[in-house]
């Protein structure tokens, strides 16, 4: 059974919205410091602020401040939504 014309037009919706998230996504990255770049590559290893402290060599509390401004940058309230922004923005 072939495509037809409402699915292929369907099809192509999702894809220019699948690319207009990303490209959304990437900007919102590139708005990150590297050290915001290495802690959210850290929380998507899963590692907590201690941890990630314990490996940068910093206080957990700039790791905390860290975080809460990648997220605030990212426009997201948690781990998971900071790791998709940044999956679908190529970070991870």
């Amino acid at each position: 059974m072939g495509t037809t014309n409402h699915e292929a037009v369907r099809e192509a919706g999702r894809l220019e919205a699948l690319a207009y998230f990303q490209a959304e996504a990437a900007q919102r990255v590139a708005t990150l410091t590297e050290r915001e770049r290495t802690v959210l590559r850290m929380i998507g290893q899963g590692l907590r602020n201690r941890e990630i402290a314990e490996m940068l060599g910093i206080a957990s509390t700039t790791t905390w401040e860290a975080r809460k401004s990648l997220f605030a940058k990212l426009g997201v309230s948690s781990s998971p939504q900071a790791c998709v922004i940044a999956t679908k923005g190529l970070l991870l």
